[in-house]
């Protein structure tokens, strides 16, 4: 039966068990699920996508039974049984019915959509305390699960190599300039490149990692969306990889990795650094941090994979297949960034030209620190960021000494966080050279790309931000249209700036278009791509 006739009757709440009025369905790119009363059910596709291989119906029962097998582990009470779609002499098709069988699904409890972690998360409702209650049960879980030889041998330098191969080889038809393309080529060979630098110089490490028992069959899927924090907090991790043991057999430090990645993704890198830091004291496994930014950099981009293959999936509607290629490129603009050393990005330009917005998206995606001179300026003088100056314009905290101190400050924040390691992006306006000049000193000083941003936009834009700001007094900014008429007089370009460290940008763009912009300069001076450590 083909797969739209089998969705069409697996949609009729006559294919289920007495009780059922209605049935739910989603499907992925390899999946069906039909959500039923109190029980979801997986159906396999027939596909055969190298990677994996559904095509015939004892496979599909095969990796039913993997399935319930491997994800009892973590959930024994969510996956309940492998049952048979059947088809009767008169063509009607149920679960579990009479005639012969067509297909086979798998019979899970069916758990509340609104407790998925990552709708959890979006919500602001996930703690870093829940973190650490999930770090404890994946703690637990590795120093269960099966280890020895035949799970070892998928943790090897070549057999991680040929995974990374595989995968960059599966991307490779999404990369290229403009249209539907979700990577450029040169971030493609730089993956490629930092991934084989990466495993051979740490070949030895690898393998004290499978002498002392860190090679684990683990899950291999872990993100969010394969998480449930229910409400009594209780949580769930569940959807491990079954179809096949290479991408779940693997360093524990790959799993860490995989949840750190989609944190970061999800622009929380303080929940990243959270598990990583937790699981590291829980464990006394230090060496994790070594390994942790290459499993992050390798899952970005089979996440990255899986979204541009739904890009191009017709299977699913147009806005999804948006949706989708934009999940793809942020994907793979992280997987990259976690090939930069610490770098520094200064924004500067007028007010309610965008600065902060392109600072946010930006740090996000660096997992940078961000230092604002609206919030610091403030914080100097004793004022909430959300307090607004009543006072003049050049008083104050605006007076010359209070921008001096700012600045001052600003220079500082930036300095600390680069020689600690971290990248850092600088949101300021920077009007005068003066302001400006230190800053070149410091991006001179360090072995780091730096990257001044000045945005732009026109003046119709600009009243419009204005009189927004008034009507919601959002946001840290006191500056009003008189302000800006002031500042637009003397502003000073930023031309003493070089060229290769300079992008001139229109505020009015997609913040996610200008975002690539930035990081495709930052690449341009990072030189040889190395894996860097971000935790």
């Amino acid at each position: 039966m083909k797969t739209a006739q089998l969705i069409e009757h697996l949609r009729r709440p006559e294919a289920y068990p007495p009780g059922v009025d209605e049935v739910g369905f989603l499907q992925t790119h390899i999946s069906l699920l039909f959500f039923a009363g109190e029980h979801a059910y997986k159906v396999k596709k027939p596909l055969d996508l190298g990677f994996l291989d559904f095509s015939s119906l004892e496979r599909r029962r095969h990796f039913c039974e993997e399935e319930l097998r491997l994800n009892r582990r973590l959930a024994p009470d969510v996956y309940q049984a492998v049952i048979p779609v059947t088809r009767d002499e008169a063509g009607v098709v149920r679960l579990a019915g009479e005639g012969e069988t067509i297909d086979w699904a798998v019979q899970m409890l069916r758990l509340p959509d609104e407790a998925r972690m990552d709708r959890v998360y979006d919500r602001g409702e996930m703690t870093l305390e829940d973190l650490d209650r999930l770090v404890e049960i994946l703690v637990d879980f590795h120093a269960t699960a099966d280890t020895g030889p035949e799970v070892e041998r998928y943790a090897r330098p070549e057999a991680l190599l040929t995974l990374m191969e595989e995968n960059l080889a599966q991307i490779k038809p999404y990369s290229g300039s403009g249209g539907p393309y979700v990577l450029l080529p040169s971030v493609h060979n730089r993956l490629e490149a930092a991934s084989r630098l990466f495993l051979a110089h740490n070949a030895e490490l690898l393998g004290m990692r499978m002498a002392t028992g860190r090679i684990r069959d683990g899950h291999g899927d872990l993100h969010l969306q394969n998480i449930f924090l229910l409400p009594d907090r209780r949580i769930v991790v569940f959807d491990c990889i079954e179809f096949t043991p290479r991408f779940r057999c693997a360093d524990v430090a790959a799993d860490i990795g995989f949840l750190a990645m989609d944190l970061d993704r999800r622009s929380w890198p303080e929940g990243a650094r959270r598990v990583v830091d937790r699981y590291v004291e829980r464990t006394g496994d230090e060496d994790l941090r070594s390994l942790v930014d290459y499993y992050k950099l390798y899952f970005a981009c089979a996440r990255g994979k899986v979204q541009a293959m739904r890009s191009a999936g017709m299977e699913v509607s147009p806005p999804e297949r948006v949706e989708a290629h934009a999940a793809a490129r942020l994907l793979f603009e992280l997987a990259v960034s976690y090939t930069l050393p610490p770098a520094l990005v200064m924004l500067c330009g007028l007010p309610a030209a965008g600065k902060s917005s392109v600072a946010r998206k930006v740090a996000d995606l660096l997992g940078a620190e961000l230092v604002r001179s609206d919030v610091l300026r403030k914080e100097l003088h004793g004022m909430r960021p959300d307090e607004h100056w009543t006072g003049g314009f050049n008083e104050g905290p605006y007076s010359e000494k209070g921008t001096r101190m700012t600045y001052d400050a600003l220079r500082q924040a930036a300095g600390t966080a680069l020689r600690s390691g971290r990248s850092v992006v600088v949101d300021a306006g920077f009007p005068r050279r003066d302001q400006r000049v230190p800053f070149l000193a410091l991006s001179g000083s360090a072995p780091s790309p730096a990257v001044w941003v000045h945005v732009e936009v026109p003046e119709q834009v600009t009243r419009e931000r204005m009189a927004a700001r008034k009507r919601d007094q959002a946001g840290a900014s006191d500056a009003d249209w008189g302000t800006f008429v002031k500042l637009r007089a003397a502003f000073e370009p930023p031309d003493e700036i070089p060229e290769f460290q300079r992008l001139d940008v229109d505020g009015t763009k997609d913040t996610a278009h200008l975002r690539a912009e930035v990081l495709d300069r930052l690449l341009e001076q990072a030189g040889e791509p190395h894996i860097h450590r971000r935790h």
